[in-house]
């Protein structure tokens, strides 16, 4: 069945989805250079995305939705940005806001799926607007910038801080259509330039009080979710959600730029007496380290998404410390998949930077992947070895949890694949 017949009643499992997302990361190769040219994803990727019902992933089974977790999630973005890093990143803020929109008053979900199916909305906090108390809601201004997702949005989710009389300032998420939001294009940049994350302006714009949640609670894994719907996994506490979200785009993007410089390698050096290439001990060792820091970097990830559903499983929020170490884990992940791309890069030869090359776009939208504030290298690494110090154990290693891999099928073990820098399922034998 092709892409435009497929839809959500035909998404039996993740797998199928994840079958699917190979059929859309064909298409969003095809369409990389010109998604950069246009500066926004294209209606033919988003409408393949549509079709095969990857929306729905988040969406609450009352609704109709699929409910699944996040290893999926992680296999249908990476697969996706093997293809085109930019579309993969609109994809997984699509499939993740619907996350967020599951967390609202339940007024709120029953009205927004009863005309949605599922939503496609940008949420943006930077920088936060104002809201105004008023009878029945809040009155809602501000310009809000990096709105990834605002070209074919439904709704806008966007955050914006409420001053009441003699309490602390309370930072809340509000949902309202797209287009009582202005857009203003300032999405001019060399990296994930094909996501048009432009500005959205709101002026003054009244918002039900049952359209707003506390995002303090959303943020910690208390949102109205948690209750409202059986599945612990909207137990989630949403930064750890977003920190897991932004950095699956880098691991497919690297492990296709790592992949392209194998082929470049095979393709282009000279061939011995016996027909096979010559390839330089030096480009090979550049190959090696490159495929080994994503093999890492999934690895990481995968883990950091298996410990936050497992806290979300046991129903409950997690620690400081579990915070530190999860969101540390995928900071490094996205640093491994920069020095991936960088590797590659400075091995792969001058026409490597031609622009028709994926290799020179996988290096700028992974570096401005990496340039996200929930990636802070320095910031997270202090945090981190702060934590370390005050430990006070011998060593660090009795005292950090080492990553464990992701759980498979019983008879399965994962082994590397030397070029491609993913995990392959082989039998035991």
């Amino acid at each position: 069945m092709g892409l435009a017949g497929q839809g959500r009643s035909s998404a039996a499992d993740a797998g199928t989805i994840a079958r699917r997302a190979r059929g859309i990361r064909d298409l969003a190769a095809q369409c990389a250079e010109e998604t950069e040219r246009q500066r926004r994803p294209l209606d033919q990727v988003v409408d393949a995305m549509r079709a095969a019902g990857i929306f729905y992933h988040f969406v609450p089974k009352r609704f109709g939705g699929l409910e699944f977790g996040l290893q999926s999630f992680i296999d249908i973005v990476t697969t996706v940005a093997e293809g085109c890093m930019s579309s993969a990143w609109i994809m997984s803020f699509y499939m993740q806001h619907n996350f967020l929109m599951s967390q609202m008053p339940r007024q709120a979900q029953d009205e927004v799926y009863g005309a949605y199916p599922y939503i496609c909305a940008p949420a943006t906090t930077a920088p936060p607007g104002n809201a105004i108390p008023t009878d029945g809601g809040y009155t809602v201004s501000g310009h809000w910038k990096y709105a990834s997702g605002i070209m074919h949005a439904d709704l806008l989710q966007l955050m914006a801080i409420v001053q009441r009389d003699g309490k602390a300032a309370e930072m809340r998420m509000f949902v309202l259509p797209v287009d009582q939001g202005r857009v203003i294009d300032t999405w001019y940049v060399d990296g994930l330039s094909g996501t048009g994350s432009a500005d959205v302006v709101v002026d003054s714009v009244f918002v039900p009080e049952h359209m707003s949640v506390d995002f303090e609670q959303v943020r910690a894994g208390e949102g109205f979710g948690r209750d409202y719907h059986d599945n612990p996994l909207y137990g989630i506490a949403v930064d750890i959600l977003l920190n897991i979200s932004s950095a699956s785009p880098a691991i497919g993007a690297a492990r296709a730029c790592v992949s392209a410089f194998s082929k470049r390698l095979q393709e282009r050096s000279p061939r011995g007496t016996d027909g096979a290439p010559q390839i330089k001990p030096t480009a090979l060792v550049r190959l090696a380290e490159a495929n080994l820091a994503v093999e890492v970097a999934e690895v990481l990830l995968r883990d950091a998404a298996q410990r936050t559903e497992e806290v979300a499983r046991a129903r409950r929020v997690p620690t400081a410390e579990e915070r530190l170490l999860i969101r540390s884990h995928i900071v490094f992940a996205v640093d491994q998949c920069k020095r991936a791309v960088r590797t590659v890069s400075d091995a792969a030869g001058t026409s490597a930077h031609n622009l028709d090359n994926p290799i020179q776009r996988a290096v700028r939208d992974v570096t401005v992947l990496a340039s996200h504030a929930v990636y802070d290298w320095d910031n997270s690494m202090e945090l981190l070895g702060r934590t370390i110090t005050e430990w006070q154990t011998p060593t660090c290693s009795s005292t950090i949890p080492t990553p464990r891999l992701p759980r498979r099928p019983e008879g399965e073990v994962l082994m590397p694949m030397a070029t491609r820098g993913r995990w392959r399922l082989c039998s035991q034998i």
